[in-house]
């Protein structure tokens, strides 16, 4: 099943404006019904959002399997059961109030959910420096990126309590759990003291 045929049941809305890396989407089944963009004041408000001396970026991201996006496709496995159609919907309704809140504290700069990792492709050097290309899916990888979200967060407490959230998202029983990825975004580059 290529990338088109997995979204065409899936919608899409654009959820805010971040100023730093463009639109915000949400993505749900469709017939679902969406929280609905974000109101243009709340898209003012997070867009006017100021970093201050007293906030850092946060890199949070999400793991998961080929077998989980196998899964959340209707092909589950022992280590990974079928998703239904209730247990989808519930996932997008979760991620999309999460982001939501997170927009209108002003805390969300970016946040998206990556493709299938069959899509994946890797590019690497031979010996002479000439590109050497492999398309996935690759057997050998056990966990992969399955999203992220670009935070800035007044402090880690924070972020952890916003990366304990996003673990709860519900998933149907059986579902294995991955844990969520907090990395501090270094803006100064290495210290050399």
């Amino acid at each position: 099943m290529n990338a088109a045929e997995k979204v065409k049941d899936c919608t899409a809305d654009i959820m805010g404006w971040s100023g730093d890396s463009g639109w915000i989407w949400g993505f749900h089944p469709r017939g679902v019904e969406s929280p609905g963009p974000v109101p243009t004041h709340l898209r003012e408000r997070f867009t006017r959002h100021a970093r201050t001396e007293d906030t850092m970026k946060y890199l949070v991201m999400v793991q998961g399997s080929h077998a989980d996006y196998e899964a959340m496709s209707g092909r589950g496995a022992a280590q990974s059961p079928a998703w239904d159609q209730e247990s989808l919907t519930a996932m997008f309704d979760f991620m999309n109030a999460l982001n939501k809140e997170l927009i209108e504290s002003g805390e969300m700069l970016d946040g998206q959910g990556l493709a299938d990792p069959g899509e994946t492709r890797l590019v690497s050097l031979d010996a002479e420096g000439r590109p050497v290309v492999t398309d996935g899916p690759y057997a050998e990888t056990k966990e992969v990126l399955a999203g992220y979200w670009v935070l800035d967060c007044a402090d880690l407490d924070r972020v952890t309590e916003i990366a304990a959230r996003i673990n709860r998202c519900p998933q149907p029983p059986g579902a294995p759990t991955h844990p969520v990825v907090i990395r501090r975004i270094d803006e100064m580059g290495p210290s050399r003291d």
